[in-house]
């Protein structure tokens, strides 16, 4: 039966797509700024920021494993919503690799650089998913926010750790000795 339920909730979400968001998934796409590859993906299942954070690692291009896709600056932010066509897919959320930690009121990437709070950022109005902050005092210090890229608009939003949605960018880092620097 949660088969069935599976299988006919992948048909809603397919048939949803606009037609030309067909050829935007599992394109890898060349950044010579970042010296990445980026390509957008779908399917997560739950579609939780976590599941997503851990699916990522699971691939690999140009035996380059994957992350969920660091977004530091205006630069690399305009380039992914153009290069990978965000646009296209309607009105829907697409995973980056960042998350803010509530309790510690801190934005980290998945690659574990902490991001600036007053460093560039690109949130919509409210910077979150509900009426009110998404971050109840019972998370403790494990709760946090997935960030998303909205794809009409480019604009960033975080949503609860519980949320789900399908679409998330993955990046293929090729400069290995500047990533296993940082790791040291």
């Amino acid at each position: 039966m949660k088969l069935l339920a599976l299988v006919a909730a992948l048909l809603v979400t397919i048939a949803a797509l606009p037609a030309d968001a067909a050829g935007v998934y599992d394109r890898p796409v060349y950044n010579p700024d970042t010296n990445s590859y980026f390509v957008l993906k779908r399917g997560l299942g739950s579609g939780r920021w976590a599941d997503a954070l851990s699916k990522a690692p699971k691939t690999f291009y140009k035996g380059v494993r994957g992350r969920l896709a660091v977004i530091p600056d205006a630069k690399t932010d305009k380039w992914v919503y153009k290069n990978l066509q965000l646009s296209k897919l309607g009105d829907v959320s697409v995973w980056m690799g960042m998350r803010y930690w509530c309790r510690h009121r801190k934005l980290m990437f998945s690659n574990g650089d902490i991001h600036p709070l007053k460093a560039y950022s690109n949130w919509r109005r409210p910077w979150y998913r509900q009426k009110k902050t998404n971050c109840p005092k019972w998370w403790g210090s494990r709760g946090f926010m997935g960030v998303t890229i909205q794809s009409k608009t480019g604009k960033w939003m975080a949503a609860g750790m519980h949320k789900g949605f399908q679409n998330y960018i993955v990046e293929y880092p090729m400069d290995k000795k500047k990533e296993e620097k940082k790791a040291e």
